[in-house]
């Protein structure tokens, strides 16, 4: 590249935010899903059965197999927040272990041997992702497993500056899956604690309705596609997983 050129791609327009949906075979993608995954879940199942789990199986195997669907969102070429979520609620991860077994004794067999600590973990994260009660009261298979936004990306001056409401943009792309696949309505799980994601669902019409049998101090939330109004949310919006936490919805 000229001097000239470099002159003209430096002065250009920068990147516009464009959401991703994750291509497992791409190695840049599975590093940033992780990444976020991390960070903005750090107590979840998923996280916990560590980095190799989730590159080599979880987003990887679960993935390619049509067991989860997830959508990276880049803001000006940054990993800038993710949502996975599926119609498999109750049995993703049950066909997936079944599925891939010799793979998860290696990776897990690996963790181990690095970090022998790691081995009750390992046995409490899996029990948690498989016995997790994941049919709801109203009968749907549909579910937000993980949800997250890094918080500068959240803030009012983001949201002037750039006019993206990037965690409305991808609760969108799951809500607009679901209606695709002609499921009326899905679910999150959220933390009790986690006021900013409740806020965050309410705005945007969700159901809260009474639940038993959900993991210990998490909030079942249901969305119906043919009842929720057209709502605005806060500025910070979601971290949240089934078991972890982040727009934060819980899932996982």
């Amino acid at each position: 590249m000229s001097a000239w050129q470099a002159i003209l791609f430096a002065d250009s327009t920068p990147m516009e935010t464009e959401i991703k949906t994750l291509d497992s075979h791409h190695p840049g993608q599975l590093d940033d899903i992780v990444r976020l995954h991390q960070t903005l879940l750090p107590r979840s199942p998923v996280t916990r059965l560590g980095r190799a789990f989730m590159r080599q199986f979880y987003y990887l195997d679960l993935v390619a197999d049509g067991l989860i669907r997830a959508d990276l969102c880049y803001h000006e070429g940054q990993a800038a927040g993710f949502i996975v979520y599926t119609k498999f609620a109750s049995e993703f991860m049950s066909k997936g272990l079944r599925s891939h077994w010799l793979r998860i004794c290696a990776v897990m067999t690996g963790t181990v041997i690095q970090h022998p600590s790691s081995l009750r973990e390992i046995f409490r994260a899996l029990a948690l992702l498989r016995s997790r009660k994941q049919q709801t009261q109203h009968g749907s298979s549909a579910e937000i497993l993980s949800f997250g936004v890094l918080s500068e990306f959240r803030t009012g001056e983001f949201i002037r500056r750039t006019g993206r409401r990037l965690s409305i943009e991808l609760f969108a792309r799951a809500r607009d899956y679901f209606a695709a696949e002609n499921l009326p309505n899905f679910r999150m799980l959220v933390e009790a604690d986690n006021r900013e994601t409740l806020l965050f669902y309410h705005a945007l019409g969700c159901r809260f309705p009474p639940s038993a049998g959900e993991p210990s101090g998490t909030i079942e939330v249901v969305y119906s596609l043919d009842s929720a109004p057209e709502a605005q949310p806060s500025p910070s919006g979601p971290r949240s997983e089934t078991g972890g936490s982040a727009v934060k919805s819980v899932s996982e």
